[in-house]
């Protein structure tokens, strides 16, 4: 609900309407395929051409304005890039391509491949998306997408049954079935 506009305002994976109260739609935005759409909702990026573009939201007449061409290098599908961004902050992103993971600085549009183990990515993501963490050669990792760091802890050899996130910062791990890992 807008309270400013007396409208609601859906959205939906292609874009947005804006509904009156008695159900008409007064406006709407749309794009042929899924897009992301930053945190603060203030831009969306998208793959048009075979590249990432990011475009600014206009909320009062839901249109994009400022449209800008971030990569150049004409790989990634339209259809399917939203879905595939794994991580990322509104400064970078890493998105599957072609089972190729690239990390893509969305200001300066540089792209390099990073190698990050995708299994079960879903429950290993921060809810920000900006920290992905994880068990490798006996290390308990969290990776920061945005400085491409780790930080780790040695918790020897075993396998983490389950995580669970507390917020952004802190995630609980279950090893072993028997001891309880809080990063």
């Amino acid at each position: 609900w807008e309270s400013d506009t007396k409208t609601m305002l859906a959205q939906y994976e292609r874009g947005f309407v804006r509904y009156r109260p008695d159900g008409t739609m007064q406006a709407s935005f749309a794009q042929k395929y899924p897009f992301a759409i930053s945190d603060n909702r203030q831009w969306i990026l998208f793959a048009k051409d075979k590249d990432i573009w990011k475009a600014d939201v206009d909320w009062k007449t839901l249109k994009l304005s400022n449209e800008r061409k971030l990569t150049s290098i004409a790989q990634f599908h339209e259809s399917s890039f939203a879905a595939n961004i794994v991580a990322g902050t509104d400064r970078l992103i890493v998105v599957r391509n072609l089972n190729t993971l690239l990390r893509v600085n969305l200001e300066s549009g540089d792209v390099h491949p990073t190698k990050m183990n995708l299994d079960g990515i879903r429950k290993r993501r921060s809810p920000d998306r900006r920290s992905v963490v994880g068990i490798q050669n006996g290390q308990f990792y969290c990776y920061d997408v945005e400085t491409d760091d780790a930080k780790t802890i040695s918790i020897g050899r075993g396998a983490i049954n389950d995580w669970l996130w507390l917020g952004n910062d802190r995630c609980l791990a279950i090893a072993a079935m028997k001891t309880v890992i809080l990063y």
